[in-house]
């Protein structure tokens, strides 16, 4: 028998050469047992965290770009909420969705009135009072939703990665107000209902009423004199360094909130008084409970300056809004430096993004309108 030299010939020829080669490099796929492949790493919190909040910005803006015929008080409360949601997808490095461009224009020229040149479309009319008001309350509600996804990632993340997740939610919780507004329905609770208040003391708190010097000045010392001299002792879980240092800065500026809205509510308008009073309440509600924070972890809380620096005093409606605006957006930042500051997967750092959520929906309620990142630079912190 010849052997050849045909394809068989070839065929055997290069058997021979992979098995030479096997036996050398330790082929395994003609055993039926491939090496396995690299396994990539899973993704960090961060990565998760920060998809999250992509896929619901990309959703909220959506829905909010696609909102069919919105009545002339929604129209300015939408084009807020598209504006910020394309902030947040730019912060997360992400590109806003190519529909949303022309989505939104489309909306903008309809909620304008539409062209008027050749071959325009009509406009959609303005939807009924009752089916406005529905969709404005189930996308308020999505906003709110966004809001505490958001919140719910903060302790799980880097530092970087929670501050800009606590911003994320307090402009969520601000854009279901805005919408809730326009539509002329109520505002929602808070997002983190607060601690429930300790019955006060008597070293010289403010009124049990939160009345007001008469002469319009702001009361000394923070409405109170500070807290007991010595040293009490730990009654709670201890805090690391870096938590109180956060809940220090949290307190210094409810001080500094507390004694501004004396002012506050001895200036504002009438009609405004008893949203002035309200707030006035939660600061002084939130500075006890700092101090108590501090307190059952064997700190001396820091006491209020004797007075604080807070500028010309106002004399317009106008000038009284705009202080507490500044006092509130002061808050605003001290609560993300504290998220950014205090230690992971810890209740300080929640604490800190609930009180910037709150801050920023102050802000929000006396300044009209909302920013698309409250408590850092873009919000105008005081």
């Amino acid at each position: 028998m010849t052997s050849g030299s045909g394809p068989g010939r070839r065929s055997i020829l290069l058997g021979t050469a992979l098995s030479v080669t096997c036996l050398v490099t330790g082929c395994g796929f003609l055993r039926g047992d491939p090496r396995p492949s690299p396994v990539p790493a899973p993704p960090s919190p961060d990565e998760l965290a920060a998809g999250r909040a992509a896929r619901t910005a990309r959703a909220l803006l959506a829905a909010g770009v696609s909102f069919t015929a919105p009545p002339p008080r929604l129209t300015t409360a939408l084009r807020q909420l598209t504006g910020g949601h394309r902030e947040h997808l730019a912060a997360l490095g992400l590109p806003e969705p190519e529909t949303s461009a022309s989505a939104s224009a489309a909306g903008g020229s309809s909620a304008a009135g539409g062209s008027s040149g050749p071959g325009a479309k009509t406009s959609p009319a303005p939807a009924a009072p009752s089916a406005a008001r529905a969709a404005a309350a189930s996308l308020a509600a999505s906003e709110w939703a966004g809001a505490k996804e958001a919140l719910a990632d903060v302790s799980i993340t880097t530092p970087a990665t929670a501050g800009l997740l606590a911003r994320i939610a307090a402009a969520r919780a601000v854009h279901a107000d805005l919408i809730r507004a326009a539509a002329g329905l109520a505002p929602l609770g808070d997002l983190v209902p607060p601690a429930p208040p300790a019955p006060a003391t008597a070293s010289g708190s403010a009124p049990a009423d939160g009345s007001a010097p008469a002469d319009g000045s702001a009361p000394a010392g923070g409405s109170r004199s500070g807290t007991d001299a010595t040293s009490p002792s730990p009654t709670g879980p201890s805090l690391e360094a870096a938590d109180e240092t956060a809940l220090t800065s949290l307190l210094a500026g409810e001080h500094a909130a507390v004694f501004a809205y004396g002012l506050v509510v001895a200036r504002v308008p009438a009609a405004r008084e008893k949203l002035a009073r309200s707030f006035w309440q939660d600061h002084r509600r939130r500075r006890d409970e700092l101090e108590r924070r501090l307190a059952t972890a064997g700190r001396v809380p820091a006491a209020a300056e004797p007075a604080y620096d807070l500028g010309a005093l106002p004399t317009t409606p106008a000038g009284v809004a705009a202080l507490a605006v500044r006092v509130e957006e002061g808050l605003a930042a001290a609560a993300f430096g504290a998220v950014a500051g205090a230690e992971g997967e810890g209740e300080v750092r929640e604490e800190a993004a609930a009180d910037l959520v709150r801050a920023a929906r102050r802000a929000a309620t006396w300044r009209g309108g909302p920013v698309p990142l409250p408590g850092g630079p873009a919000s105008g912190r005081a």
